[in-house]
Order: structure tokens, then C-alpha cells, then sequence
């Protein structure tokens, strides 16, 4: 009761402190726009339409007037903004530029930039000079704003017996309403004696009831919204662990980001107070960034946008908490240019105290003696009386990259207790709250390990004229240190220190990396033909083929002959004639002499010519142009190197203990893989031959290593292993490899696939490690062909391919792996014709390559048919053990539509029934029948009714599975489900799932095997007794079970949402030792209003309990 009180008195300290604030920033704003020192903007006044006009002298003030009647309509133009006011009459003063309109007033506004807004009034008197405006009786309609985040698709309505508009575009409503429901009678609205919309996206109430429908649920006797901000952006809030705090941001370069809110993990249904007030809040800020103006400490925010990065930035901030003490700190970010991308810093020093819970599970700084301890930390083994975490990050992109990240924390705790703040205020959510625990358990975020890492590298750029030899280069070197975090051992089991002081773990550096450095060489050594030929193909003189004049008729010949003779017509007039043209017409001239030496009309020619041979068609034929011989040789080189340092958490039992020269290993690796490859080829892919030969040199040392066990060191005899590890780690390799490949038809295009392929590696040189420790030696061994770890590749694979168009295919693949691997042969023959495609495999490999057995493998056949546009399809696959002579698995599928039916037989053991101990397994294998199923799937279709008002989606969802090894396994499925929608009424949703587990029970006495599952036999009898309410014995004993069964209903009520949702399913609940199946639903029921989803009355039936607002 008394925090209660104590809310209500912080309420109204609130709202009277921040309603008086309000009205001077309403009088302030009025008064900054009386001077002017910016010169006026044009006002530009245009009559769209009236139907009479008259011009007047006022009978008071003498001025002449000008009076349009009858549906008038006048624009007012002034810079960006344009308002067009709609009257029955209008009065314009033009001494004094007032307007005074009457009878159904309306008034839009665009442009501006407090928003677009729409207002409706009796009358309306509006100075077109500074935009001021008089409603009487009115209502203002705003689709955009500033103040406030809109929902989308959603419009500010507010309806006043008297506003106006000033022209520092404060708005003052008196006796006004408010809302976001656009209907005649609105579901709810605000009603005040005073609202303000002010300058900046702030606005104000003063007397305000909120009702829903024409109940009153909640009273403001005033309230004011702040959008200015203070320079330093004070946070209050109250946290569970950390106690009351207060947050300040100030920014001394660049500007704080609009307001993001976070987002949320938990799910809508799971929502508590807290996300309704965030959500709140997030729809008080404003929606546009503005630009400000500092007046004192005060950041004012001006109407116009903020179209500036916020991407630079430096902030110091300070914190205060009641429990854990006060940090201090600073951050900043710039991306200066496109050589430097981004330098990030930042540090914060906290001077914080232990924080413990008693025995009520409160926090509080006092341990259970009463002591307060403050928190320290050290720093390269120097111990300080504060906390602290630092970052820096820099990156240079140009002229090469360069990479630098260095965090640095005093403990695993640091970021837990001081990263979490804000830097914009959330009042709502803090005036409600008032400090009280919010009953949530928070996770403690521990930062177990952290990694400083410097990254750079170099690449040569391609415009250097080093090409061929060298076609990229790349330099990199990277250096880090790891730093891992361990107990503390050395603090007190006192006040339970252990628990909970942030030093109860500190840091070390758990692994080093002085130096990765790496090169990476490429280029091309010799190349034919040469890249500089490619520039001479470009002038190769293109031949088109033309028929022979002997195949030409009478005609063509004619119109060829005017064509040249046009051409040579064409180059005279030009005063010259271009050599290509003057040859081309002189031999069409010469040809058409040729063929009517007399001069005569080539009609009666013509005549003979076409009736002795038939006119014939040339195609346009095309010329396949057949590469030559390419040959490139190429070379490939990556040395690098890395090296290690190694520390041991051992004996480390506070952070003084930690020592730089207590390394435990160190550790070398240096490896130069040289590379020289080879490529060959003719005819484009008619044949290639590669060849590479590769040079792979590893070295690896540990040149340290301790054996101070005491201090995390080996043992003498780990340590031996480790060396020896290195030793054989440290190999020489020079491996050959080579592949092959023609195509004999590979320009026929009916078997360009048909193709021959060979490939092998072969190790030329191998190092093998034979020593020990004391006395190392290597064993090299050049090539051997009978070596399989020399020949560690060999096969050779021929592929016979025709394809006749896209419906007809076959090839025939025989694939060889030969010695001195493992022999293997197999082969695969692959068919396709229209609807319908087969395969086949099979082949031979040896058991060992030492031995002389030989075993078959599988026969792997499928056969896919596929009729009238794949709706109709059948697939079979088969496999035969050709090794055992005898069946391995058979599947059948066919489907149509959403129907599908499968057959499938394994080579496995069976099973007896025994009365007793159930299904036993045989002790033999066989091919016997495995499962049958059919399964039907409803294809996803809507239907609309009533002029696509009414939308019906069906869902089925069923199968039947028979387990043809053991029959009592088999079962049933069936999972319908519908969507039903009224659009802007109701929206309806069902899905179940059912399960019958004793499908056998029903054919059992058919299969000679009658009382193997108890119960009803008849399946429509045992349907029934599923539904049977009236008898809980029957409903139970039936082999149809109810696995879920959920549906949701939505009522549209314009602005609100009316939801239930119903949920059934069976859940298996422990209750002292036993356990059982509960059936109690889980139901929901809530009115979410639209504009803001967090703003709802939920009441939950959690599995027959009730709750109201979880």
C-alpha cells in the first residue's frame, strides 16, 4: 500500500514538474518567432476554382477584400509547404493577409515538416503570410508525423471545438479529442481540456481521460513528452543486481543516433508488462532524427531533418549505481576515408563494489558480515583499485590492409556490469515501475577468452606490367595473443567471496603468436600461342558462304544487278569509290552480263530456268572454328612460417602468479609447397593432358619446451613424445600428378561425350621418419610403381555417351581402378528415353591388394517413369548382392497428385510372435517383405466466395503405415486442418492430429491371429467409441488417440483484436514418483489493440489454471 502511495505522489510530482516545463516551451516557442532576421519567404496565393467573384471594401477597417463563393477552392504556397483550403465562401484581406473561410472548411497540408494533416472545420481564419490558423468546431486528420511513431497505415485524428496553429508550428487544441480510429463513433480516444502539439515532436495533455468505447480506464491530470534532450542524455532506471542508476552520455563530437529499440527473444504470447511499457515508449519516440540547436545545457530539436551521419562519433559517459558503485569512460568512432576505414576506441574505468545476495535473494553491497568490499583489479601484475575495459580497433584498406583489434578487460564480469545502459530516456517506463523488481532472472554474459589480433597484408596490384611471369603475388603477416580465463584460488571463503566478487577469475595469456607470415607466388612460365597473337585474330578476314550463281534464278540475278548498280551509283555521287564497293558491283555487273549477254528482259530467261530445276533454299550455314594446340606451364609458390608460444593455467593461482618468461612450449612450422604445372590441349575440349609435379617441404620444432612440472611443464617423457611428434611431422614429399582426357567425337554433337580419362599421383620422393628421439633419422624412398603409398592414385575410365536431342540419351561409364591400388572395376549404364530414364551398376574389386580373392558388387538398378507432365509418376530401385546370389532391397514407389503408395523388401532378419515375450528376432536373414504405405496430401489450393471476401484454405494430411516385419507396429495418421477468413471480420484456424498405433487390432483375426492387441475389432465401431463422452472407458479403450488439437479465432474490432486460441495435448506429468497423462488444454484469451500489440488484456487457462496478465 505504501509503495503504492509513494507511486501515486512520484506520478504527480511528474506531470506537474514536466507539465510547467511544457508550457514554457509552449510560450518560449511562441515567443522565438517574433524577431526575424531571415528574410521572408514568398507567399504565393492561387484561386484553383470558384464560381463567383466580387470585390469589397471591409466596413470596419476600410481594406479591400476579396469574396469567392460557391465551391471554392484556394492553394497557399510558402516555400516547401502548400496548404489548399476548400470553402463555401471565402473572405481575403489583402492589407493584412487574413482569411476568413466558412461553410464545410477544409484544410490539407503538405510538405511541411511537422507532417501531412488534414483538417475539417465550420470556419477557419488563416493568415497566409505565416500560416497561422483559427479552427472553430474542426477536426485534424495527420497520416505523417514527427511526434510520434505512427503505426503503419494508421492516421492522428483529433477533434477540437476550437484549435489553432501558430507560426512556430505549435498547435493548440482546446476541449479536444483524440485518436487513431478513424470510424464515426471511435473505439477510443483521449479527451482533454487542452492538448499541445509543440515544435521539435513534442506534445502535451492537460485534464485527459483515455476511454474505451464510453468507459473511462485512466486519468491524466496533466502530461508533457519531452523531445529536447539535455547535452549530457541523463538515464534513470533501476536494475535488480546493479540498484538505482543514473546514466549520462555526453557527445563532444558528432551526434546520438535516432532511438533503435531492442529487440526482444521472447515470443508475442510471452510478453510481460515491461515489453507493453517499452513498447510505449518506442511509440512516444520520435520517428525523424532533427537537427538541434544547444541553448545552455539544453539540445533543442528544430522542425527541420538531421540529414547528417551519426557513423562519427566521440562520447564520455559516467555511471552511477546504488549497489555496484560508479564507472566513467569514453568511446569513440570514425571512419576518416577510403585508405583508413575505421579507427574505434574506447575505455571505461569502474570503481565498483562486490555485490551478494542475502538470505531473501536480494542484492545488496554488503556481504553477510556487514562488510563492503571494493573491487580491484591487476594490470601486468600491478595492482589497481579499480576495474577496467578498454577496445581499440584499427583498419587501413589502401595501399594494403592492415587490420588491428586489442580488447582489454580486467575480468570476465566487466562487460555484464557497466555495457548495459541507455542513453535516451525512458520515463513511462520508469514511472510505472518505480524501482520494483521485475521477478526476472537475469543471466550473467561471462567473457571466457579474448583475442588480440594484428592482420596485414599485400597483393600486387594487376595493372603492373609484370605479367606473364608473375600473375599474383600476395604478402600477409599476422600476429595475436589468446587470453583465457581461470579460477582465482587465492581470494577468501569468506562472505562467500568466491560466489560472488567480479576477481574471483582473472586472465592470462593462454597462447601466442609472435608472427604468421606467408607468400603466395603465381605466374605463368611459358605459354603457346602467345597472349599478343590474340589481338591479330581480331583482322582475320571472315569468308561468307554464298550460293554459286548456277543455283541462282533468273530474279535474284536481276535484283543483284540493281543492287550493284545502285552501290556504284552511291560511289560516284560521293565523289570516289571505295575499292570493296567498286568490286562488288563491277562482279555483279559482269555476272548479270554473263547470264543476258543481249540486254534483254531476263522474264522469258527466267521462265526455262524455273520450270528445269526446282527454286531452291541455301541455308545459313555456320562454321565451327576448331582451336589449335594450347599449352601453358605455370609455377606456384606458398612458403610460410609460424611460431607459437605456449602457457599453462598450472600453478596459477592469482594473477600475480603469472610470469612472461614461464613459457611452457614453443613452437616453429615452416613449410615452402613449390608447385610446376603443366596444361595441354587441342581442339578446345577434343584433348587435354595436365601434368604437375609439386615440391611439399614440412618443418616443425619445438625449440623450448619445460619439464618444471610444478609450473605446467611435461613430463620427460611427454616431452619426448612431443619431439618425436615434430619429427614425423617433419616430411619431404615430391608428387606427380596426371590427367588425361580425350574426346575422340567431341565435335558431333550426338557423342561429344564420349570420352577417354586417365589420372594418377604418384610420390617421386617420400620421407619417412624411423628414428627415436635420441637418435632421429629419415628414410627417403623414391618411386615404386608396386607401392600403393607411392601410386596413391591410379584409374582409368572410358565413357561411351550419344545423345539424340533432349528425350534421348545413353552412355555406358567403365571406370578402372588399377595397381598398385586395390583393384576395382565397375560399370554403369544409364538410359533415357521420353517419360522414362534406367539405370544400372555393378563391378568387381579385389578384397586386399595383397590378396587374389575377388568379390562382385552390388547390382544397383532404378527405373523412374514419369506421365502427363510428371503428375503421374512411378520410381523402382532394386539391388542384387551378386557376391551372395541373392536379393538385397527392393522399393516400389507410385504417385499421383498429392497420393502416394511404397512397397519396399529387405534382406533382414524376421520376426515370431511368442504369446509371451513378444516379437522375437530369427537367427537367419532373408528377403522378406519390410513396410507398405499409402499417404495422401492435400495440395495447397484457396478458394474466395463473395467477391473474394470469404477465403476457405483446406489441409489434409494423412498416411497409413503397415510394418510388414511386425504388424502390431503398424499404424495410422490424420492431420486435417482449415483456415477461414471474413476479411475485416473474422479469421479462423483448426489443425488436429490423430493416431491410431493398433492398426492391426482390426485384421488380426484375418491373418489368423486373433487376441495378439485386445480391444474392438471393427474399425468404424472403434471410430465411434472415440467420440463416445458418455463412456470414458470406451473413449479410452479405442485405438484412436488425439495427439494435438489447436485452433485460433480473431474477431476484427477495427482498432482492437479479439484472440482465443485453444490448445490440447497429452503431456506426461510427474507427481510424487508416478507418472500420468494430462489432457487439460491450454487457452488464451486477449483484446490486443492494433496500433500497438503490447498494449492487450490477456487471460491464460494454463492447463486448468487461471491467470490474468502472465
Amino acid at each position: 500500500m505504501i509503495g503504492s502511495k509513494r507511486r501515486i505522489v512520484k506520478l504527480l510530482i511528474f506531470s506537474f514538474v514536466f507539465f510547467s516545463a511544457g508550457m514554457q516551451r509552449a510560450r518560449a516557442a511562441d515567443d522565438a518567432s517574433v524577431p526575424r532576421t531571415v528574410q521572408e519567404e514568398k507567399t504565393v496565393i492561387t484561386i484553383e476554382h470558384s464560381q463567383s467573384t466580387s470585390y469589397e471594401k471591409n466596413k470596419e477597417t476600410g481594406n479591400d477584400t476579396i469574396v469567392l463563393s460557391g465551391a471554392v477552392r484556394i492553394s497557399v504556397a510558402k516555400g516547401s509547404t502548400k496548404t489548399t483550403i476548400r470553402a463555401e465562401r471565402i473572405t481575403y484581406d489583402r492589407k493584412t493577409q487574413m482569411m476568413y473561410a466558412s461553410g464545410g472548411v477544409s484544410m490539407e497540408q503538405t510538405g511541411g515538416a511537422a507532417g501531412n494533416s488534414t483538417a475539417s472545420a465550420s470556419s477557419l481564419m488563416f493568415n497566409t503570410s505565416t500560416l497561422e490558423g483559427v479552427f472553430d468546431d474542426g477536426r485534424i486528420v495527420q497520416t505523417q508525423t514527427d511526434s510520434i511513431n505512427l503505426p503503419s497505415g494508421s492516421t492522428l485524428i483529433v477533434a477540437s471545438d476550437m484549435f489553432g496553429r501558430s507560426e512556430s508550428n505549435t498547435v493548440a487544441f482546446k476541449n479536444g479529442s483524440l485518436t487513431f480510429c478513424d470510424d464515426e463513433n471511435p473505439h477510443w480516444h483521449i479527451d482533454a481540456t487542452r492538448i499541445w502539439l509543440l515544435p521539435g515532436g513534442e506534445f502535451a495533455f492537460f485534464n485527459a481521460l483515455l476511454y474505451v468505447g464510453v468507459v473511462p480506464v485512466l486519468y491524466l491530470p496533466a502530461f508533457y513528452y519531452p523531445k529536447d534532450e539535455l547535452v549530457y542524455n541523463p538515464v534513470f532506471g533501476y536494475d535488480v543486481r546493479r540498484g538505482y542508476f543514473i546514466q549520462t552520455t555526453a557527445y563532444l563530437y558528432g551526434r546520438k543516433p535516432l532511438y533503435v529499440p531492442k529487440d526482444t527473444s521472447k515470443k508475442k504470447e510471452d510478453g510481460d508488462d515491461s515489453d507493453s511499457l517499452k513498447a510505449l515508449f518506442n511509440f512516444m519516440r520520435p520517428s525523424t532524427l532533427k537537427k538541434q540547436k544547444l541553448e545552455g545545457i539544453v539540445l533543442h530539436n528544430l522542425d527541420e531533418d538531421y540529414t547528417g551521419s551519426t557513423a562519427n562519433y566521440f562520447k564520455i559517459m559516467g555511471d552511477w549505481y546504488s549497489n555496484l558503485g560508479f564507472a566513467a569512460g569514453f568511446e569513440g568512432a570514425f571512419k576518416p576515408n577510403d585508405y583508413i576505414t575505421e579507427v574505434a576506441s574506447s575505455a571505461r574505468l569502474a570503481f565498483s563494489n562486490t555485490v551478494f545476495r542475502d538470505s531473501r535473494g536480494n542484492h545488496i553491497p554488503y556481504a553477510a558480515s556487514g562488510k563492503k568490499y571494493s573491487d580491484g583489479s591487476n594490470f601486468l601484475g600491478l595492482a589497481l583499485p579499480f576495474r577496467y575495459g578498454a577496445n581499440f580497433k584499427f583498419t587501413l584498406s589502401k595501399p594494403f590492409s592492415l587490420s588491428l583489434s586489442m580488447p582489454l578487460y580486467s575480468d570476465p564480469f566487466i562487460t555484464d556490469d557497466f555495457s548495459e545502459r541507455g542513453e535516451t530516456m525512458d520515463w513511462i517506463g520508469y514511472l510505472t515501475s518505480m524501482g520494483t523488481d521485475s521477478g526476472e532472472t537475469k543471466t550473467v554474459n561471462e567473457i571466457s577468452s579474448f583475442s588480440w589480433t594484428l592482420a596485414s597484408s599485400y597483393s600486387l596490384p594487376s595493372s603492373l606490367p609484370v605479367a606473364p611471369y608473375i600473375s599474383s603475388l600476395s604478402v600477409s603477416l599476422n600476429s595475436s595473443v589468446v587470453y583465457g580465463s581461470i579460477v582465482n584460488n587465492s581470494l577468501s571463503s569468506t562472505d562467500d567471496l568466491k560466489t560472488y566478487s567480479p576477481q574471483r577469475k582473472f586472465y592470462y595469456p593462454s597462447q601466442i603468436t609472435p608472427a604468421t607470415a606467408s607468400l603466395s607466388l603465381s605466374g605463368t612460365i611459358f605459354s603457346y600461342p602467345a597472349r599478343e597473337t590474340n589481338a591479330a585474330k581480331k583482322n582475320t578476314l571472315e569468308v561468307p558462304l554464298i550460293a554459286p550463281d548456277e543455283l541462282k534464278t533468273a530474279k535474284e540475278i536481276a535484283e543483284e544487278k540493281a543492287k550493284a548498280e545502285q552501290a556504284a551509283s552511291a560511289a560516284v555521287n560521293t565523289g570516289g569509290t571505295d575499292p570493296d564497293t567498286a568490286d562488288t558491283a563491277l562482279a555483279a555487273s559482269d555476272t548479270a552480263h554473263a547470264e543476258n549477254p543481249s540486254g534483254t528482259d531476263a522474264k522469258d530467261d527466267a521462265k526455262f530456268f524455273e520450270k528445269a530445276l526446282p527454286s531452291l533454299t541455301v541455308p545459313s550455314l555456320s562454321v565451327t572454328a576448331i582451336p589449335g594446340f594450347d599449352y601453358k606451364l605455370t609455377y606456384s609458390l606458398k612458403p610460410s612460417f609460424t611460431s607459437q608460444l605456449a602457457y599453462s593455467a598450472t600453478g596459477l593461482d592469482k594473477p600475480e602468479d603469472f610470469k612472461w618468461d614461464a613459457v611452457r612450449s614453443s613452437m616453429y612450422t615452416f613449410k615452402t609447397p613449390l608447385s610446376i604445372d603443366s596444361a595441354a590441349s587441342y581442339g578446345g575440349g577434343f584433348f587435354n593432358l595436365t601434368n604437375g609435379v609439386s615440391y611439399n617441404p614440412v618443418i616443425q620444432r619445438h625449440p623450448y619446451i619445460s619439464t618444471d612440472t610444478a609450473k605446467g611443464g611435461y613430463t620427460s617423457q611427454a616431452a619426448d613424445s612431443l619431439k618425436v611428434a615434430d619429427l614425423k611431422a617433419s616430411t619431404q614429399e615430391i608428387v606427380n600428378t596426371n590427367t588425361l582426357s580425350v574426346k575422340p567425337f567431341y565435335y558431333i554433337g550426338m557423342f561429344k561425350n564420349t570420352s577417354f580419362t586417365y589420372n594418377s599421383t604418384i610420390k617421386l620422393l617420400r620421407s619417412e621418419f624411423t628414428g627415436d628421439v635420441d637418435n632421429p633419422a629419415w628414410e627417403y624412398h623414391g618411386p615404386d610403381f608396386t607401392d600403393k603409398d607411392s601410386v596413391t592414385a591410379h584409374q582409368l575410365a572410358f565413357t561411351y555417351a550419344m545423345n539424340e536431342g533432349d528425350a534421348f540419351s545413353q552412355s555406358l561409364s567403365l571406370s578402372m581402378t588399377l595397381p598398385p591400388q586395390v583393384d576395382e572395376y565397375t560399370g554403369t549404364l544409364s538410359l533415357a528415353f521420353p517419360y522414362t530414364t534406367f539405370s544400372l551398376t555393378t563391378g568387381f574389386k579385389k578384397k586386399s591388394a595383397a590378396g587374389d580373392e575377388w568379390e562382385r558388387k552390388l547390382v544397383q538398378q532404378t527405373c523412374t517413369l514419369s506421365l502427363f507432365k510428371n503428375t503421374l509418376k512411378f520410381t523402382q530401385s532394386y539391388n542384387y548382392n551378386w557376391d551372395k546370389y541373392r536379393h538385397d532391397a527392393l522399393r516400389l514407389s507410385l504417385s499421383w497428385q498429392g497420393l502416394q503408395a511404397s512397397y519396399a523388401m529387405s534382406y533382414t532378419k524376421g520376426y515370431n510372435f511368442d504369446g509371451t515375450l513378444g516379437w522375437q528376432a530369427r537367427s537367419e536373414e532373408e528377403f522378406l517383405p519390410y513396410s507398405l504405405s499409402l499417404a495422401y496430401t492435400l495440395p495447397q489450393d484457396t478458394f474466395y466466395f463473395w467477391k473474394n471476401r470469404i477465403k476457405i484454405a483446406p489441409g489434409l494430411s494423412t498416411s497409413i503405415v503397415a510394418d510388414l516385419l511386425r504388424p502390431t507396429n503398424s499404424y495410422f495418421l490424420f492431420t486435417p486442418s482449415i483456415n477461414f477468413e471474413i476479411n475485416k471480420f473474422v479469421k479462423f484456424t483448426f489443425s488436429s492430429t490423430s493416431r491410431n498405433s493398433v492398426l492391426y487390432r482390426y485384421f488380426q483375426k484375418m491373418f489368423g491371429a486373433e487376441g495378439r492387441i485386445p480391444g474392438e475389432s471393427n474399425i468404424f465401431a472403434d471410430l465411434l467409441d472415440s467420440f463416445r463422452f458418455d463412456d470414458e472407458s470406451k473413449r479410452k479403450s479405442s485405438g484412436f488417440k488425439l495427439q494435438s488439437l489447436n485452433f485460433t479465432f480473431t474477431h476484427d474490432l477495427h482498432d482492437w483484436d479479439f484472440n482465443t486460441t485453444f490448445k490440447v495435448a497429452p503431456r506426461l506429468v510427474t507427481e510424487g514418483g508416478s507418472k500420468r497423462y494430462d489432457f487439460n488444454p491450454y487457452v488464451t484469451v486477449s483484446v490486443v489493440w492494433r496500433p500497438m500489440e503490447s498494449m492487450k488484456t490477456k487471460i491464460v487457462d494454463k492447463y486448468g489454471e487461471w491467470e490474468l496478465n502472465p
